[in-house]
């Protein structure tokens, strides 16, 4: 009688070992069945995309140069992107905030230091901009989505002191 459930449990033992399970055998897969030994191609992984939410232009004036009283000198624009994820357990970046900053002037360049006040301030910057260009900055990445777009919040550039600026003759 022993003999005869030894060989009925090898029996099942390599009946049970030769099933093949169906279902995700990739271990970076969201649905990774580590029962599975037949890849079914059901395999299901992260992706993102990005969408924008908003744009805005932020003139900034210069009320200490004489010459640049109250004149839109620099101009930021924001455009703010929210991400898409497919699948909560990909995890979530915040929203990006980038921005270019224009030097309004045409024959003045300008350095000067500023912060960002959005969802908290940015750290200190300081540009260096030539008449007439567009500097394209490192974007700042928010914590938080945001939950409405920059067109209905107020984004404040503080100036540091007063900017500083050197006559470029482009004749």
């Amino acid at each position: 009688m022993n003999r005869f459930y030894s060989i009925l449990s090898f029996i099942v033992v390599m009946l049970a070992s030769g099933c093949k399970e169906n279902g995700c055998t990739d271990k970076n897969a969201l649905n990774f069945n580590i029962v599975a030994n037949k890849e079914d191609g059901t395999c299901y992984y992260c992706t993102s995309s990005t969408v924008e939410a908003g744009k805005k232009e932020v003139d900034v004036s210069d009320f200490n140069t004489p010459s640049f009283f109250g004149k839109p000198t620099f101009t930021f624009f924001f455009t703010q992107t929210n991400p898409i994820v497919n699948d909560t357990r990909c995890g979530f970046a915040g929203s990006v905030l980038s921005y270019k900053v224009r030097n309004n002037s045409s024959t003045y360049e300008a350095s000067f230091s500023y912060q960002i006040n959005t969802v908290g301030f940015t750290p200190g910057n300081t540009i260096v901009i030539a008449p007439n260009q567009t500097i394209e900055m490192p974007p700042i990445i928010l914590n938080q989505l945001a939950t409405t777009d920059i067109r209905n919040t107020q984004i404040n550039v503080f100036i540091s002191g007063s900017p500083t600026y050197k006559f470029i003759d482009t004749r």
